[in-house]
């Protein structure tokens, strides 16, 4: 990874340690259990250590923080997390007002920089950004199609 690359590398641990911890807090953990029944289509209870909570399965944590339809007058559960955060780097906040303005969007994977990270395109626009390994246990192959949110980060 270039230097360039490791402040805003830390920043995205950092803001996302922040927003794991703020999904942990019982004011928003009480709603973790609909969430999950939603996500996963299940009716039974939602049981820790399966995988399935907010802190086990970054998916889940993802769809839970921007996309759970909450009680209406209620925006995305990360909004609220904007709201009350405090002392952000100047990194951090970048991220999350990029995170609360990024879509989901489909993107093909055009080509593969071994552990550098993938060449993806948007399948809507069709432009293409190199992106990291994607916080995924393995790369993607050439051609295949992953539903994300690409953040811009840099200079």
């Amino acid at each position: 990874m270039a230097t360039c690359c490791l402040p805003w590398e830390e920043a995205l641990q950092r803001l996302f340690s922040r927003l794991v911890a703020f999904a942990a807090t019982p004011r928003i953990r009480q709603h973790e259990a609909g969430a999950a029944a939603i996500f996963w289509k299940t009716q039974r209870p939602l049981q820790p250590g399966t995988g399935q909570a907010a802190s086990e399965s970054l998916r889940f944590l993802e769809w839970y923080l921007h996309d759970y339809p909450r009680d209406r007058g209620h925006g995305p559960v990360i909004a609220e997390f904007a709201d009350t955060v405090m002392a952000l780097s100047m990194q951090e906040e970048a991220l999350l007002f990029a995170s609360l303005l990024a879509p989901v969007r489909a993107y093909e994977v055009t080509e593969i920089w071994a552990l550098r990270g993938v060449v993806a395109k948007d399948l809507l626009t069709g432009e293409e950004h190199a992106v990291g390994p994607l916080g995924l246990p393995q790369l993607p192959i050439r051609s295949d199609v992953v539903i994300c949110r690409l953040l811009p980060v840099g200079r």
